[in-house]
């Protein structure tokens, strides 16, 4: 349970690391301030702590619905997890970010900016989380073990057999 609060307070550290680089004026917050019409002046009138902190919220939240990057794979943990980070979660948020860009006539600039953020801190969270020990996946079920689902895709004659024995169990008796 630890493992899971830390990965999840990292991942809301993430995305405010993330963001603090990604939206500097030396990487995209210039061309972002532009897109949005915003002053330097305007940034700083808005209630920064507020803002952080419902910002670090709400993103430890999204890492916490992130938990179930946990299966076997090839792929070292940190790469594996960037993948199922941007594919998985990543893919839903830009494509919400843009759909709501298209109807506000946003910008290409503004909609790239915005949903590269995003893809990128989905991946790191993902990245991050798979690297946690709780994470990583369990070794395989064995047969003996009581884990309510073992599926081998591969062996489907052995599948159907175990059912047919199960069946025949529950009607003998």
């Amino acid at each position: 349970m630890m493992n899971l609060v830390l990965a999840c307070l990292a991942g809301g550290f993430i995305s405010l690391v993330i963001g603090a680089i990604w939206y500097s004026p030396k990487v995209f917050g210039s061309a972002w301030m532009k897109e949005v019409g915003m002053t330097e002046e305007d940034a700083q009138k808005g209630n920064m702590p507020m803002i952080f902190g419902i910002a670090f919220i709400l993103s430890a939240y999204m890492a916490y619905e992130m938990k179930w990057i946990n299966h076997d794979d090839p792929l070292p943990d940190f790469l594996h997890g960037m993948y199922h980070g941007a594919k998985n979660v990543g893919v839903f948020a830009v494509g919400a970010l843009i759909i709501n860009g298209l109807f506000e006539q946003k910008s290409f600039k503004y909609l790239a900016i915005n949903a590269g953020y995003w893809l990128t801190v989905f991946a790191f969270i993902g990245g991050v989380l798979a690297s946690f020990p709780s994470f990583k996946p369990k070794e395989k079920a064995t047969e003996t073990e009581e884990t309510g689902m073992h599926i081998e895709f591969f062996d489907t004659h052995t599948i159907s057999q175990t059912t047919r024995q199960k069946e025949d169990t529950y009607f003998i008796s």
